[in-house]
């Protein structure tokens, strides 16, 4: 309950913001930017965690601002096809991208033709942080990391695990190296499907970010660990792989915004803005509190000192 309070004290600021937001992006914004629809890309498929998230940010800056903006799903491998698409898209502010940070923290050092690296991008901020988490079906037989190994060793010698991200290989191949227990990775195409094919009975467990929150309260699903070294709001029983004595910090996952390189220093700050005032919204805070979070915008100074921490321990780890 404490940061549910916290994220609707963050709402009353968000008010405010709100109300001075339009007479501060005019000082910030040159004139006659935007003179046309913003371009608004998500990496995700629509009904995931990030899209949810991205579409409300887009809804927060048309209120706010007038401005049009139009909402793209471009899923694909992690959102790196996106992300792709991005890197060479025209550097004039009329194109956002909406990504997690593994597109650009791990995937261009599991993926050596990666067409992109983080450096290819500006960062005007973040939406969230969310921690990593392994959550099964709530019938599944096994409550925590303990339980999951037993039933694993007494079927096969395998975990079955559902993730759209590549990068699931760090931790799949930290635990079966530890434990003997195989963890097979399932990909899928998005949270979404990763979540329906533990909910169908299809594989054991899923790696989330806060697309399962909602499924934890409606009693459909079980958090069995949270990868990283911290306990959740909406999960604060279950283990942290840091307490189960895994090596595994700075894994954390965020919600965040990119924009092609070298785009016109005015033009830059006024996205910054819009999207700083987006994510201390009302409207904003309220949905983050029904998934037990608080938004998180890092800024973009922030954004890319937090990006290199992370990219750090993905490119140690694939230079193996």
């Amino acid at each position: 309950m404490n940061n549910l309070k916290k994220a609707l004290s963050l709402s009353v600021v968000g008010t405010a913001l709100l109300a001075t937001t339009t007479m501060a992006l005019a000082a910030e914004c040159p004139d006659g930017f935007p003179s046309k629809p913003i371009n608004y890309w998500v990496g995700y498929g629509a009904g995931g965690g990030t899209d949810t998230i991205a579409r409300a940010i887009a809804t927060e800056m048309e209120s706010a601002l007038g401005w049009t903006v139009i909402v793209q799903n471009k899923p694909g491998a992690s959102s790196s096809v996106m992300m792709s698409q991005l890197a060479v898209a025209p550097a004039d502010g009329y194109t956002i991208g909406v990504t997690s940070s593994g597109s650009v923290t791990k995937f261009p050092y599991l993926n050596k033709k990666s067409p992109y690296t983080k450096e290819n991008f500006d960062y005007p901020g973040t939406a969230q942080e969310a921690v990593v988490s392994i959550v099964a079906a709530a019938d599944a037989p096994f409550n925590n990391f303990e339980e999951l190994l037993e039933y694993g060793r007494a079927h096969d010698n395998r975990v079955t695990i559902a993730a759209a991200s590549g990068s699931v290989e760090i931790f799949t191949k930290a635990f079966t190296e530890k434990t003997g227990v195989t963890f097979v990775h399932v990909p899928t195409k998005g949270s979404t499907a990763a979540l329906q094919s533990v909910l169908g009975g299809h594989v054991d467990i899923t790696l989330q970010g806060t697309g399962h929150v909602q499924h934890l309260k409606a009693g459909k699903m079980k958090q069995v660990f949270t990868i990283g070294d911290k306990r959740p709001v909406f999960a604060p029983d279950a283990k942290t792989t840091v307490e189960l004595g895994y090596d595994l910090k700075g894994t954390n996952s965020y919600v965040l915004f990119a924009m092609p390189k070298n785009i016109d220093p005015a033009v830059k700050t006024c996205i910054e803005t819009a999207l700083a005032d987006a994510t201390n919204s009302e409207g904003f805070a309220k949905l983050q509190a029904n998934f037990d979070q608080i938004p998180t915008n890092l800024g973009p100074v922030g954004t890319k000192a937090k990006l290199d921490e992370i990219a750090a321990v993905f490119e140690v780890y694939y230079a193996k």
